[in-house]
């Protein structure tokens, strides 16, 4: 199986094709917080609570479903992130 490279919050990590970017983080020890991923449960993206920024495209993307990808950069706690998870929050408990 192919490997891919990519760095989440600076720390280098190499994980098999098709892991998503929360695995890739949980085998760092890096925490991202979720509602609706429960491991042995297909992920859905439904609350959001997950979204990492991907420095590359400068998106917001959903850990629990984003695929790695060669080169990728994370960061699990900017500004941008806490206020994404925070609306999202917001909007679910509404």
């Amino acid at each position: 199986m192919k490997k891919i490279r990519l760095s989440i919050d600076g720390r280098d990590i190499t994980v098999p094709e098709r892991t998503t970017v929360l695995e890739a983080a949980d085998a760092l020890d890096i925490v991202i917080p979720t509602l609706c991923h429960r491991d042995g449960i297909e992920p859905f993206t439904s609350c959001m609570v997950c979204v990492v920024l991907e420095t590359r495209t400068g998106k917001l993307i959903p850990a629990c479903t984003a695929p790695t990808a060669e080169g990728m950069r994370i960061e699990t706690d900017t500004p941008a992130v806490r206020k994404a998870r925070r609306d999202s929050l917001d909007f679910l408990l509404s």
